[in-house]
C-alpha cells in the first residue's frame, strides 16, 4: 500500500490536470456559452491566476530556502534521506511550474484569446492554460501539506532539572 500512496503523491497533480483537460474539452461548449454569456470573465480569471502562481512561486522558492538553510535538529536528520530529497523536487517542480504558469498567463491577459469555439486556438489554449493551473495549484497543495507535517515536528528540548 506504501508503494501506491507514495505513486498517487508523485502523480496526482499531472493526473488531474491530465484530467481537468478532458473535462474542459468534453464540456467545452458550455464553457463556450459562459464566456459568451459573460457568467465567466477570463480576463478576471487569467488576472487571479497570474497573481496566485506568483505568490505560489515566492512561497515555493522560500520554503525552499528555509528547508535548505535550517540547521535544527530534526531538518538535519532528514536532510540526504530519500523522503526529503523527493520532497525538494516536488518543492522546485512546484517553483518552477508556477513561474511557467505565470509566465504564460502574460499572453493570455494581453492577447484575450476568443473561446468561441472548440478546436479554435483560443479554446486549445485555454484549456491547456487551465489544465497548467490545475495541475500547478495541486503541487503547490502537495508542498504546502508536507510543509505542514515537516513544521509540526519539534525539536527535542533539553532539560535541566
Amino acid at each position: 500500500m506504501a508503494g501506491l500512496s507514495a505513486k498517487w503523491e508523485r502523480w496526482y497533480p499531472i493526473g488531474a490536470g491530465a484530467t481537468s483537460l478532458i473535462v474542459v474539452y468534453l464540456f467545452g461548449d458550455s464553457l463556450i456559452a459562459a464566456v459568451g454569456q459573460k457568467r465567466i470573465n477570463a480576463q478576471a480569471l487569467y488576472g487571479a491566476v497570474f497573481n496566485w502562481a506568483a505568490i505560489q512561486a515566492g512561497f515555493t522558492v522560500g520554503i525552499y530556502a528555509l528547508l535548505v538553510g535550517h540547521a535544527g535538529e530534526f531538518i538535519t536528520r532528514i536532510k540526504g534521506t530519500a523522503a526529503f530529497e523527493r520532497f525538494l523536487g516536488y518543492i522546485e517542480n512546484a517553483a518552477v511550474a508556477s513561474f511557467v504558469l505565470a509566465t504564460l498567463t502574460v499572453p493570455m491577459i494581453a492577447l484575450e484569446p476568443d473561446i468561441v469555439r472548440k478546436n479554435s486556438v483560443g479554446f486549445i489554449s485555454f484549456s491547456v492554460w487551465l489544465a497548467l493551473f490545475v495541475t500547478t495549484f495541486l503541487a503547490f497543495v502537495r508542498v504546502a501539506r508536507i510543509f505542514v507535517i515537516i513544521s509540526r515536528v519539534r525539536d527535542r528540548q533539553e532539560y535541566s532539572g
